[in-house]
């Protein structure tokens, strides 16, 4: 009867461990999708013209002014985009100055890795991250 009781809590535990990463990894792919496209103009003013009990007028103006700035809010979005890819390409030339030739290597592959990742979570029609720096010898 214990061993039952043991196997039940054992399933529970692991049934419940799953259900935590299964919710975390889900999490972390609907923040990086919203990164990676922004947020959903449509939803937006839905929820503002529910929240503001906004009339079909006062929405029809709300969202012209909200597709009237999205240019300009994609202009900054990619421009952040690149000032970061900068300032992490700088961090990394000053930490090699420092590395032995195997931590060197090491790291430009775990940068080369993350900027793969990088790339493939950055917005469409974002230009594209410079190239890494080319590795020691």
């Amino acid at each position: 009867m214990s061993s039952a009781r043991g196997r039940m809590a054992a399933a529970l535990l692991l049934g419940l461990v799953l259900g935590a990463a299964a919710g975390s990894w889900s999490q972390r792919a609907l923040f990086h999708r919203m990164m990676r496209r922004g947020p959903d103009p449509k939803r937006m003013l839905e929820r503002v013209g529910r929240d503001l009990g906004l009339d079909e007028r006062q929405k029809a103006f709300v969202g012209a002014v909200m597709d009237a700035k999205r240019a300009d809010l994609e202009a900054v979005r990619k421009d952040t985009f690149v000032r970061l890819e900068k300032i992490r390409e700088s961090a990394d030339v000053e930490i090699a100055t420092v590395l032995t030739p195997a931590q060197a290597a090491r790291f430009a592959s775990i940068r080369r890795a993350r900027k793969l990742r990088v790339n493939w979570e950055a917005p469409e029609g974002f230009p594209p991250p410079p190239a890494p720096p080319p590795e020691p010898r």
